[in-house]
């Protein structure tokens, strides 16, 4: 497969990552901006030393750091023969890799091979000659700029029916995922409203009832007190009865 941009796919990487690196052994353009791979993300060593033919990498806002260009590239001491062909990269929008980090990983690494076209971001239009200035004495053929163009990479090759169907079903996976969440949420919300009804009309229905035997208490108040049979409770008992079985509703849920 010459060429494969997966953007935003950490999920569809993560699933088929043995088999997107069969597919990526042959590969020579790949994009895969916004997949938030991080900094130990295994895919990251696997590119530099079992992609020979890969010319242009595009690692745009994946949360990248200068520990995350020394695991991709190496350091400049360990001799290694990573990105053999690599002659574009872009680290856009990765704003934890620093200036250092981009001249000791992938400038003085790089320094004896073929990459030509590095694309950093910066924080505004004025630095971008001061990070020119501070990358040109190191190497001389890095063109360093953040107002290039997208670069045109698009999924070419055997792979692409595979990849494309990998993508539709990461699409209906997530579609029900979210159908999931909002029937969730909706639910739960109707539960809480029920309980909520619930709750308030047995207090209301409690208040009702001890009003009514407060009503009969001052009623009996001015009965004999032999007036009334023994075996039933008193009004005021009665009451209390309500009263314990309010605050019982009140502070059950």
């Amino acid at each position: 497969m010459p060429q494969c941009k997966l953007p935003n796919c950490l999920a569809m990487l993560n699933n088929y990552e043995e088999e997107f690196k069969a597919i990526f052994r042959q590969i020579k353009r790949l994009d895969l901006t916004g997949c938030q791979l991080g900094d130990e993300h295994e895919l990251l060593p696997y590119l530099g030393t079992s992609c020979p033919h890969l010319e242009s990498l595009v690692l745009a806002a994946n949360c990248l750091s200068s520990k995350g260009l020394r695991l991709s590239f190496g350091v400049p001491t360990s001799g290694n023969f990573r990105f053999p062909s690599l002659l574009s990269l872009d680290l856009r929008q990765n704003p934890s890799i620093t200036i250092g980090g981009v001249k000791r990983y992938v400038i003085e690494v790089m320094k004896d091979k073929v990459l030509h076209v590095l694309h950093v971001s910066a924080v505004s239009y004025s630095q971008i000659p001061e990070q020119g200035k501070c990358f040109q004495p190191s190497f001389q053929r890095v063109v360093v700029d953040c107002l290039v163009p997208e670069q045109l990479i698009e999924n070419k090759g055997w792979a692409c029916p595979m990849v494309e169907g990998w993508h539709a079903r990461m699409r209906e996976k997530l579609k029900m995922n979210q159908i999931k969440k909002a029937r969730t949420r909706f639910y739960a919300a109707r539960l809480s409203g029920t309980i909520a009804h619930k709750k308030n009309a047995d207090i209301s229905e409690c208040s009702k009832e001890i009003s009514v035997c407060y009503e009969k208490s001052s009623a009996a108040s001015h009965v004999t007190p032999y007036s009334r049979p023994r075996c039933v409770l008193s009004p005021s008992n009665e009451a209390a009865i309500l009263q314990k079985k309010f605050f019982f509703y009140c502070f059950r849920f």
